[in-house]
């Protein structure tokens, strides 16, 4: 009996290797791409934008807070 690798085992092997690294590259690739200056700058918000958005956020808030204590209300009431 040989002792060793077939040619045809050899091929798979260097095939296999090649198709990982192949996709292995073009995620690092992707990785490397840097943002678009639109993708950059849509995250920052100016100081009255961030305080427009807490109030909004507040005012959701408390309607939602309102509307709870309603529902419960009319649930002690016991009329639905």
């Amino acid at each position: 009996m040989k002792k060793g690798f077939s040619l045809i085992g050899m091929l798979l092997v260097v095939l296999i290797i090649g198709l990982m690294a192949k996709l292995m590259l073009q995620q690092y690739r992707k990785a490397l791409v840097p943002p678009s200056s639109n993708q950059q700058t849509t995250h920052i918000q100016t100081p009255a934008q961030a305080q427009q958005t807490l109030q909004n956020v507040r005012a959701t808030l408390n309607q939602a807070q309102r509307a709870s204590q309603r529902r419960a209300q009319v649930r002690e009431d016991g009329s639905f």
